[in-house]
């Protein structure tokens, strides 16, 4: 038997607005407010939002909702799911979220049909990421452009992009051997093709605004997924309030606000800590790596880009 020595790090203590100090992202929005607030210049956030007219409006209802606040989950453990207060200037940002109707843009179901109904994986993933990046240079291009665009993305892009195969119909099943047939609850494989999430990201970058997808199970209890595309999934639907609290963290973080930051004693500002990802290549035989976040020695995140090293 080998023996070895346990450490407990203890939890790091963040800053927020009015020199505020908590261990807790949300309490401490909720005790003192954001780091970078001011009662001098209070922020407002434009949105934009492209998505079906479906999942415009009830993303729409919903983020209206979230104004009043959302209840928190029934729980023995009140501290880890708190309720979400609200998103108006009275809120934990301090900072209403404003979606302009110019700031809109609904996609036609023609144009989601034809990615749906696209045979071919690459071209269906490269419609869906043309539609949605026209949309948003559209958004980009106005005088008074929004801060950042959430990009609603419907139910059937979700599965079409996702599943990187449609369902074949019985025309392309005649001839095919019954026992050289997929059975119905066969698992999908993923195919090593374009990622939709990454090439709407990347394609998007060069515009200078932000974008958040969200799936409408964020913000519509009701919403479903085929289950084949739900087993493959590695999301996990939180509970609402919980929901509430991550997107509007990211959509402040994205607006350029910053929320809270690491309490730094003057006299350790002598380190910059970086984030590497490691991943498989689409190969399967090389390890790559990406940096996507850089703390500088007072705790300022960078978001970093740039080209191969």
């Amino acid at each position: 038997m080998s023996s070895f020595d346990l450490s407990h790090l203890p939890e790091p203590l963040l800053e927020f607005a009015a020199n505020g100090r908590h261990i807790d992202v949300r309490f401490g929005l909720m005790h003192y407010g954001p780091v970078d607030f001011s009662t001098e210049r209070t922020k407002e956030i434009r949105l934009g939002v492209v998505g079906s007219s479906q999942t415009v409006g009830k993303l729409g209802d919903w983020l209206r909702r979230c104004e009043s606040g959302i209840p928190a989950k029934n729980s023995r453990q009140p501290n880890l799911f708190p309720e979400f207060p609200g998103s108006t200037i009275l809120g934990p940002f301090r900072c209403s979220f404003e979606v302009g109707p110019r700031h809109v843009r609904t996609l036609s179901q023609s144009v989601i049909s034809r990615i749906v109904s696209e045979k071919d994986d690459d071209t269906a993933v490269s419609l869906a990421v043309e539609v949605f990046t026209n949309e948003v240079k559209d958004l980009a291009e106005q005088d008074q452009p929004p801060q950042v665009v959430i990009c609603a993305l419907p139910v059937e892009i979700i599965e079409r992009v996702s599943n990187m195969r449609i369902q074949p119909s019985e025309d392309d099943l005649e001839g095919v051997p019954a026992d050289e047939k997929e059975p119905e609850d066969a698992p999908v494989t993923d195919r090593e093709i374009e990622n939709f999430r990454g090439a709407l990201k990347a394609t998007t970058l060069a515009l200078r605004i932000p974008i958040q997808i969200v799936w409408p199970t964020t913000y519509d209890n009701d919403a479903v997924v085929k289950r084949k595309l739900a087993e493959l999934s590695t999301r996990k639907v939180q509970d609402e309030a919980t929901r509430a609290w991550n997107f509007f963290c990211a959509l402040y973080y994205k607006g350029g606000g910053t929320p809270w930051r690491m309490v730094r004693d003057q006299r350790e500002y002598s380190a910059t800590f970086m984030g590497v990802s490691f991943f498989e290549g689409l190969d399967g035989t090389s390890l790559q790596t990406s940096s996507a976040q850089l703390f500088d020695e007072r705790g300022e995140g960078l978001i970093l880009k740039g080209g191969r090293a």
